[in-house]
């Protein structure tokens, strides 16, 4: 495996059919390249205290910086919610980062979203949101956001691929909705282009740093 030095964190994604053996090889392989990894933790996946412990103790050579997030599919062990797992005081070492959601996260609106952050700054430094290319909920999270935001953006990418990636991240309808705008069409006709996201929120006084979703393309932005 080889990476540009452009991209120094390296957010990895603990699927939910991978075994945390599996987890810890990537970090462990993305240190050995010098680079910084930053796994994901599925608070469903974590059976109980013991092994919340012993999961971060296995980081800890490698890594004290994390994004819990709950998981997908059915609770494998003691802890349905992050806020549980993390008062085991297992992570207590660690940077934490939780996700947020500009375009609004199923069931859950706008404004619930926002008070779920708050409820979160107890032990969370930063939050890492989905990528969104609607600049006004850009700009809205931006500003409502109690921690320091890892804004989420796609990177280069065929318009044909955004669009598969989209129905992969349930974003299928915000994206078709986005480029049924002709303008945004004829603007991405030969592959989407982030430079116009990053170049309108760089300076944004809340903006920790850009959380580039490659979709295997790992140039730099």
């Amino acid at each position: 495996m080889t990476l540009p030095l452009d991209y120094e964190e390296v957010f990895i994604t603990w699927l939910p059919t991978e075994s945390q053996d599996a987890l810890l090889a990537k970090v462990a392989e993305l240190h050995a390249l010098g680079l910084k990894p930053v796994p994901h933790i599925a608070s469903h996946k974590i059976k109980d205290v013991a092994d919340a412990h012993a999961l971060a103790d296995a980081f800890a050579p490698y890594t004290k910086k994390a994004l819990f997030i709950r998981g997908g599919g059915e609770c494998e062990g003691d802890f349905p919610t992050v806020a549980e797992l993390i008062a085991t005081g297992a992570f207590a070492d660690f940077e934490i980062g939780v996700g947020g959601f500009p375009d609004g996260n199923g069931p859950i609106s706008y404004e619930e979203g926002i008070e779920l952050l708050q409820a979160k700054t107890t032990y969370a430094s930063f939050v890492v949101t989905q990528w969104s290319l609607n600049q006004k909920a850009i700009a809205r999270f931006l500003d409502d956001a109690p921690l320091p935001v890892y804004l989420g953006v796609p990177n280069h990418c065929t318009t044909k691929q955004l669009i598969r990636f989209a129905k992969v991240c349930g974003m299928e309808n915000s994206v078709k909705g986005f480029l049924s705008n002709p303008m945004n069409l004829m603007r991405f006709v030969t592959g989407f282009d982030p430079s116009y996201i990053v170049e309108k929120f760089k300076a944004h006084p809340n903006l920790a740093k850009f959380h580039v979703y490659s979709f295997g393309n790992l140039a730099p932005l």
